[in-house]
């Protein structure tokens, strides 16, 4: 199906309701360089049980984009999405990023946070899968002037072209990792699995 939709002012979700991720695909067009949502200050997107694929965007957020916005993944499936800027697969600042039981496969990014990038907001993870995702800064996730509470997940086989292979954090004051499994990620300067600097002091 083709859809092209605008909502304001308010809550939208969208759920698969297949056993599995891949069987309802969100796309845009061959070609496109738009990306599957943009959401804008003020409202929320829920995503569940669906995948994300093969998207190429112009500026942040390969799939998805939040800005000012609150943003929930659940059993989502983000593969082969690719954008010039922050977060191959989703991009969000000034908001709110939870992530639940999903996977982010295959995500690039020309600039920072190969599958994940956040500023300035929350991000909220558990039961969640990196692989093979490449960028400048954090290979599977960016995380900047942002707090964080990322539990029970697994971050393998990611790509920085400078630092944070796994994950880069620059800045922010609240930073909680828990029961993670972070190997086999690679940094050209330094920090293969994590990198972090101008940490502040949660006082």
């Amino acid at each position: 199906y083709e859809l092209e939709q605008t909502w304001e002012g308010g809550y939208l979700k969208v759920a698969g309701a297949g056993e599995y991720p891949e069987e309802v695909i969100l796309t845009t067009e061959e070609d496109s360089t738009r990306r599957v949502f943009d959401v804008t200050a003020g409202n929320s997107l829920a995503l569940e049980n669906v995948m994300l694929y093969d998207t190429d965007t112009n500026g942040d957020g390969g799939a998805v984009r939040g800005v000012g916005a609150d943003i929930t993944l659940n059993n989502v499936a983000a593969v082969e999405n690719r954008c010039t800027g922050d977060g191959g697969a989703v991009s969000v600042s000034s908001g709110t990023l939870t992530i639940t039981d999903s996977s982010f496969q295959y995500n690039e990014s020309d600039d920072d946070g190969g599958a994940v990038a956040v500023s300035s907001s929350d991000l909220n993870g558990s039961g969640n899968l990196y692989y093979s995702n490449e960028a400048v800064r954090g290979g599977a996730i960016l995380i900047e002037s942002s707090k964080v509470n990322l539990t029970g997940s697994e971050i393998t086989g990611n790509e920085a072209e400078d630092q944070g292979g796994g994950i880069a954090i620059v800045g922010g004051s609240h930073v909680h990792i828990e029961r993670m499994l972070i190997t086999e990620n690679t940094a050209t300067v330094d920090g293969g699995g994590v990198s972090i600097s101008d940490l502040e002091d949660d006082d």
